[in-house]
């Protein structure tokens, strides 16, 4: 299986096996977001994590129609690349799940033509920060 190596909070090793990928996907600026959530529970003791990650893929093709299908039914590792040029691995336990992609075809001219698609990570630690030389040594098509 996949590995993943955690050393103080952060990744420091990450291999992919039997030809398993990452896809990677080009965004327009300021047209994606990824929150992160610590959710306590005092009554159960207990504290969950979440991570939302939001996307919005301009133009509307067959390909990334069926890229989306096999996302939605799959969970999924996302690697998020923030502003900073930091990177953060999602679901590295046990996987992000797609909760929701909407199409739209828009109205007028300058309307956005595309789809918004929604992940979800929800495990027992927030998203572990990727060191950059991990993320150069993956292979992303």
């Amino acid at each position: 299986s996949d590995t993943v190596t955690k050393a103080s909070g952060e990744i420091t090793a990450h291999s992919l096996v039997n030809s398993r990928v990452y896809f990677k996907w080009e965004l327009e600026k300021e047209t994606a977001s990824f929150t992160q959530k610590i959710m306590p529970s005092q009554p159960n003791g207990t504290v969950a994590y979440e991570a939302d990650v939001v996307v919005k893929l301009h133009g509307i093709t067959t390909a990334k129609r069926n890229e989306l299908k096999l996302a939605a039914k799959t969970r999924l590792r996302i690697i998020v690349r923030d502003n900073e040029d930091n990177y953060f691995l999602c679901g590295a336990d046990t996987g992000c799940n797609m909760t929701e992609a909407a199409t739209e075809f828009g109205t007028g001219f300058g309307d956005f033509k595309g789809t918004t698609v929604t992940f979800k990570h929800r495990e027992t630690d927030l998203p572990a920060k990727l060191q950059s030389s991990v993320v150069s040594g993956l292979s992303l098509s």
